[in-house]
């Protein structure tokens, strides 16, 4: 009996059970079952076992098949029946349960398709958008913004009645950690709104929070991320607003996301997309004589594809993506000289990564350090790397921190 069979005769637990003991070789089938378990958990008699099924999936997915999950749980988002809409909100919700990691890098997405959930006609599918809002944003681990996450989700909820709270909760909220994807994910749709608000006032506080964000982006694939995004409204900053001190930090925010961003690799346009991963594996598995289904090998091809899209040539990557659908009858010799060939022609068009050659030098300090003067954080989670044999300048302006820096590094005082 097939997984679907299975489930369509509400045999749930033979399907716990197997699915328990599934291996990644499942997955593509697994995968075939969301849409079909949506439906299930959108029967009340059946919502619970559905649900668990579903979430038993989820624990036990590749995280570089991330993509085609939330393929599937969007095309429920546009579905004409409003139990499967609020089924997709629970099973993506349960994604921070199971795959927080995932989750964090994701986030920037989810939140503008729950944004888009949450002006739904039914009452239940909106208030199961908060729920999803609630349980998505627990995964944002930065210290700076844990406080104010009602007030957003509030703010997307209903836009009218409590955007301009959430910007003066952000305004007045010091960030001091590293603004990671996460962070930026969450508050970047409201900011955007607010610098697009016809009211000077909402535009100011706006592009005082980008300001005060864009100082603490140091991760350029973030930078990367989020500087299309910012550029046209923070161009349209400079030129509307009449205030001389925001238009400066609109240009300052758009000169430090430009220069962290420029550091990061720029994606090829000649990479390898889905269709031709999927055809290359093929012919290398035919090669050494492994037969798989074509749901296999194009399911190999879409998790492929989300390492092209984003640069990535690390080979335990490409081989997370490729080793675990393969049968291999215990030979892993030919599974590897596919995954080493099909590594070798996925990565030819991609960016090499950037070189710098202090790497190779010996370091005389590596270290992340906190700084603070009296109440003052100069410094928090800085990065200080030094190498043997070289000279090094320090440059700031006055009161910036440059004494006390070079006093507690005498005194051996810094803390990290």
């Amino acid at each position: 009996m097939s997984f679907l069979d299975m489930l369509e005769n509400n045999d749930f637990e033979n399907l716990k059970t197997i699915i328990q003991n599934a291996t990644l070789v499942d997955e593509p089938q697994l995968l075939q079952l969301l849409p079909h378990i949506l439906e299930k958990i959108g029967d009340h008699k059946n919502s619970d076992s559905a649900k668990a099924i579903g979430e038993m999936i989820i624990s036990k997915m590749n995280p570089h098949a991330m993509k085609l999950y939330m393929d599937i749980i969007y095309e429920s988002f546009g579905s004409m029946k409003w139990v499967i809409k609020k089924a997709a909100l629970i099973l993506l919700g349960s994604f921070a349960k199971h795959q927080q990691k995932v989750v964090q890098y994701n986030l920037p997405n989810m939140i503008l398709r729950l944004i888009d959930m949450a002006s739904d006609v039914k009452k239940d599918v909106t208030a199961q958008t908060r729920v999803c809002f609630e349980e998505l944003c627990s995964v944002i681990d930065n210290v700076d913004i844990i406080k104010i996450i009602p007030s957003v989700i509030n703010a997307y909820m209903e836009p009218v009645k409590y955007t301009e709270e959430a910007l003066d909760t952000l305004v007045a909220t010091s960030f001091i950690n590293e603004v990671d994807m996460q962070t930026l994910g969450l508050l970047v749709p409201i900011l955007t709104k607010g610098m697009r608000e016809k009211k000077v006032a909402a535009k100011r506080r706006a592009a005082l929070v980008i300001g005060n964000m864009c100082k603490l982006v140091n991760d350029p694939r973030t930078a990367s991320y989020f500087y299309p995004i910012l550029k046209p409204i923070l161009e349209r900053g400079i030129d509307e607003i009449s205030i001389e001190e925001v238009r400066k930090v609109c240009q300052h925010s758009l000169d430090t996301l430009l220069r962290v961003s420029s550091e990061a690799a720029e994606i090829s346009e000649n990479v390898m997309k889905c269709d031709e991963l999927d055809a290359t594996v093929r012919k290398y598995c035919a090669e050494v004589d492994i037969v798989c289904e074509d749901l296999t090998f194009n399911h190999i091809g879409k998790c492929c594809e989300g390492l092209t899209l984003s640069n990535n040539r690390k080979y335990e990557d490409w081989e997370a993506c490729i080793k675990p659908y393969l049968p291999a009858d215990g030979n892993d010799e030919r599974v590897k000289t596919v995954v080493d060939k099909v590594h070798v022609d996925g990565i030819a068009n991609l960016t090499p990564d950037k070189v710098d050659p202090e790497d190779e030098e010996e370091d005389l300090c590596n270290a992340q350090f906190s700084l603070a003067y009296g109440t003052r954080v100069l410094l928090h989670q800085t990065p200080f790397r030094v190498k043997v044999g070289r000279k090094y300048g320090l440059v700031g302006p006055n009161g910036a921190g440059k004494s006390t820096l070079m006093k507690s590094i005498a005194g051996g005082n810094l803390q990290g």
